[in-house]
């Protein structure tokens, strides 16, 4: 029997402190953990709650939390983590009435102030093509140097 363990949105913003909360009983028993890796994330707010839901347009590589970098090359060197490309920058627009801008707190205000509805997009559905595309490849090359690893899956944001 195989038991798959995918882990979303590992970024700058995780703390190796909380992996390890999580996850050590996991890996005491050897239990690998494919984390669904975001190279360049935004900071959110109110994930999981679309009425308060905000992002910052601050991008921060994942390279720059050293003490995370260190924490994941080790359970990688261990044989317990696999790093998947999650995205870009995980960074949402939205839609209100036509236009689409992206989801940072301002511009959210404006169509919940007005009670309009509000249609969310994750970055790979409102981005054109060739811009995806670029992203995409800039991504897999980044985590692929700071982490040391061959990507070879990827689970669209």
């Amino acid at each position: 029997m195989a038991l798959v363990i995918r882990d979303d949105d590992l970024s700058f913003w995780t703390k190796p402190q909380n992996i390890d909360k999580i996850y050590k009983p996991l890996f005491d028993k050897k239990i690998k953990v494919s984390f669904a890796t975001i190279p360049f994330s935004v900071e959110m707010f109110h994930a999981g709650d679309f009425s308060t839901f905000y992002q910052e347009t601050n991008e921060q590589p994942l390279g720059k939390n050293k003490e995370l970098v260190e924490y994941i090359q080790e359970k990688i060197d261990e044989g317990l983590v696999e790093i998947m490309l999650h995205g870009y920058n995980h960074l949402y627009a939205f839609k209100c009435e036509g236009s689409i801008d992206i989801a940072t707190k301002a511009n959210l205000e404006i169509c919940r102030k007005q009670d309009k509805p509000i249609t969310f997009l994750g970055e790979y559905n409102y981005q054109d093509y060739e811009t995806l595309e670029k992203k995409t490849k800039l991504a897999k090359e980044y985590l692929e140097d700071i982490f040391r690893v061959k990507i070879k899956n990827f689970v669209p944001p």
